[in-house]
């Protein structure tokens, strides 16, 4: 599962995102913030040798994504965004689209409600399998850092 909360400030302050996924974590736990993952639209769409991949959420959502184990197509449908990766922060906006290169892990905030595709190459149809296919534990993403 993701890390996802509600929140209304996007001036976020933490060193890694690994530290902002487990202030998330901790958070819900105590019940200090608002588990968003129930409120986010999971969607799977198949074609051979690709797999589309579609979150929906509401405005003020924040969430801290697993990091991809292959490059991806990632397209923003509707809505604004404000998109942090090791490589810096960017603001996106509807109809916009980009490569995410294979080892990126993404933390985002949703301006607005905002729905976000992403394509990856694979004959996999499971939706369980594809996590396993398609992403990095964390523990193994922090040893490869190091």
């Amino acid at each position: 599962m993701i890390p996802a909360v509600q929140s209304t400030e996007p001036g976020l302050q933490f060193q890694t995102m690994k530290e902002l996924q487990t202030l998330i974590e901790t958070g819900i736990k105590e019940g200090n913030v608002t588990d968003a993952v129930p409120a986010l639209e999971l969607k799977h769409l198949f074609i051979p040798g690709a797999y589309a991949r579609s979150v929906w959420r509401p405005a003020g959502t924040l969430i801290v994504g697993k990091t991809h184990r292959f490059a991806c197509f990632t397209f923003l449908m509707t809505g604004r965004m404000r998109i942090w990766t090791e490589d810096g922060v960017q603001d996106r906006i509807a109809g916009e689209f980009w490569t995410s290169p294979a080892g990126a892990k993404r933390v985002t905030f949703a301006y607005e409600d905002s729905l976000l595709v992403t394509v990856h190459p694979t004959n996999e149809t499971d939706p369980d399998l594809l996590e396993i296919e398609l992403t990095i534990p964390e523990i193994e993403a922090l040893e490869n850092k190091l």
